[in-house]
């Protein structure tokens, strides 16, 4: 996997300004400026009290550095195949190998850049995470966290998981920002208070876990928005509706999931290395 290199980071006084515009500005991407604000925002609440004084009075920081991997794509065009994962590629959700050696391997180096490796993004940023805590580079530990968190929330989409992202296949042009983004934007305006943060036992197989689970959610989501097409019959705004009343409950689990797994893999990063303090 190509490795992603270091991001400028966008700090203080108008710069902030501007990096806000433009994110509220970008067309869909993943869950979405507003989505990835919500989970980050909620995956702080999840960390234990011996780990917050590493975030405390960095939550902004935190935030914006949740944001910054989409806007990262227009810096480098490789970013885009690392916030998904075609399970297809290898034979379905339930085959794709927990390590990125083996899935190269498996398909070849071509095949590999283009099914997407979110899986493995997520388990490189977590050993940065890792690296920045044992440094006490507190600094280093907001934004490093921050990046993990998108690619976490990132794995809780379903079409995250799918070669077929945009319903192409099925004829259902523009699923993608319908759900993820729509769906958002229309219900959710806050996430309650995360569950308290665990840290999974076994990574990869955490991770694989959770592409598996974002998957089966597929043929679900896309009955429901050809359910809500039929009764919206072109109306985009009563599509809409129909689609949250369908979908709202998916939408809002995997949104906590979102904030609850990101809150795990910042809690087991720390442990991993040694419960340092700032």
């Amino acid at each position: 996997m190509t490795r992603p290199r270091s991001a400028p980071w966008i700090l203080g006084g108008k710069r902030v300004v501007s990096f806000v515009l433009f994110a509220m500005a970008l067309p869909a991407l993943a869950w979405e400026p507003r989505g990835h604000h919500l989970i980050a925002s909620a995956s702080l609440q999840a960390l234990p009290t011996e780990l917050a004084p590493w975030f405390s009075g960095q939550e902004a920081v935190f935030i914006r550095a949740s944001l910054e991997p989409d806007l990262w794509k227009a810096n480098d065009a490789s970013e885009v195949w690392r916030h998904r994962i075609a399970c297809e590629t290898y034979g379905g959700p339930a085959k794709v190998p927990l390590h990125e050696a083996t899935a190269r391997a498996q398909v070849g180096a071509f095949a590999f850049e283009q099914a997407g490796q979110l899986p493995w993004v997520i388990a490189e940023r977590h050993r940065r995470l890792v690296e920045a805590f044992k440094a006490r580079d507190a600094r280093r530990v907001v934004l490093e966290a921050g990046w993990l968190c998108h690619y976490v929330a990132d794995a809780q989409v379903p079409l995250h998981t799918t070669r077929d992202r945009n319903g192409k296949a099925t004829r259902q042009k523009g699923i993608h920002k319908r759900w993820e983004a729509d769906l958002v934007e229309h219900g959710v305006s806050s996430l309650p208070a995360a569950a308290g943060a665990e840290a999974p036992a076994d990574l990869p197989a955490a991770i694989a876990g959770w592409i598996r689970e974002s998957h089966s959610l597929i043929p679900a989501l896309l009955e429901a928005d050809r359910q809500a097409g039929r009764e919206a019959q072109g109306n985009s705004e009563a599509h809409t509706k129909a689609f949250w009343s369908l979908q709202n409950r998916q939408v809002l689990q995997q949104l906590n999931r979102a904030a609850e797994r990101s809150g795990g893999l910042v809690l087991s990063a720390w442990v991993q290395a040694g419960r340092p303090q700032p």
